[in-house]
């Protein structure tokens, strides 16, 4: 086995944060990749997330969900067995070459989230462990900034919040994780960067200037909403807003334990159904030797759904 490589991994819903965390572990002086997502209008200053990594996501997505994008709500009867198959054909070659043979020492993707069960194996077995940073934001806000760009039902933005920041809990827990807001990072950038300096055991100052001055500014963010905001659109799934209000407790900065994020994800599991997951869509059990057996079918019948049958869309 190769020596161990600790790398940082962003994961975390879409539209909350997670290209201004990566850039603010890019700034500390960690490296992504040279085959980054190019900006867009959307997302102009960057998403720091590397193709052959999105690809593959989108990829694993696909088999899981019939969605590449952000997962779709899948019916009851699924089986894994596709996207384990792409997995063991190309998750250890991608984490040998991103991670193992290259200067690469951090990657960023929200669909992380939700297929991280698919790339344990190759971290593990290549020695890679990652520094889990989960940045998280206001679901209303999240939601009408899905809206607003992918057209997304803001009700099922709503849904689709919960459900990434329900996952991250479970599947990447490992060894624990940081959290971040969103809100704090623009509010106090410096102070983000002393955080995110001793979690990752960085020394020296980076660019942390450069980054509060040129990458941080109000125009990141687009909705700003109170909790009563939050409170009126949650009312026919009160778990979202009892999940963020957990997370908001915990607050900016928290380094919370592997057992203590999948306590959160039990309690707020408004379905008590940990293999199935609140809203189908593919949530995998809680510890990671479970995930194991449902993805190579112990216990399960194999065969008992259809990837690419019909499912809601999102948008």
């Amino acid at each position: 086995m190769t020596n161990p490589k600790t790398i940082a991994l962003v994961a975390g819903m879409h539209r909350s944060g997670t290209s201004v965390a990566a850039r603010a572990v890019l700034s500390l002086g960690l490296h992504f990749g040279d085959d980054l997502m190019e900006e867009s209008p959307d997302n102009p200053r960057g998403y720091f997330e590397d193709m052959a990594i999105v690809d593959h996501n989108r990829a694993m997505l696909e088999a899981l969900t019939g969605d590449s994008a952000f997962g779709r709500l899948r019916p009851e009867g699924f089986t894994p067995a596709p996207a384990l198959a792409y997995a063991e054909n190309h998750c250890a070659d991608v984490v040998r070459e991103k991670f193992v043979e290259s200067g690469v020492t951090g990657c960023k993707d929200p669909r992380f989230c939700l297929t991280y069960p698919l790339w344990r194996e190759a971290f593990e077995a290549h020695n890679v462990i990652p520094s889990v940073i989960v940045p998280f934001r206001n679901p209303l806000e999240a939601a009408r900034s899905l809206n607003g760009i992918h057209q997304v039902p803001v009700e099922l933005g709503l849904k689709l919040w919960f459900a990434h920041n329900h996952a991250v809990l479970r599947n990447l827990a490992d060894r624990g994780m940081l959290l971040l807001s969103f809100e704090s990072i623009l509010a106090d950038p410096l102070g983000t960067l002393d955080v995110l300096r001793g979690f990752l055991g960085l020394d020296g100052d980076g660019s942390g200037e450069e980054f509060a001055a040129q990458f941080l500014s109000r125009d990141l963010k687009h909705y700003t909403l109170s909790p009563d905001d939050l409170k009126d659109a949650c009312a026919d799934c009160p778990e979202v807003a009892e999940l963020y209000r957990t997370l908001t407790d915990y607050g900016h900065g928290t380094v919370i334990s592997s057992s203590d994020a999948r306590a959160i994800a039990e309690r707020t599991d408004p379905g008590g159904r940990a293999d199935a997951g609140p809203f189908g869509l593919g949530l995998l059990p809680y510890a990671p030797e479970a995930q194991k057996n449902v993805l190579n079918g112990v216990g399960t019948e194999e065969g008992n759904g259809d990837p690419g049958g019909a499912r809601e869309q999102t948008g």
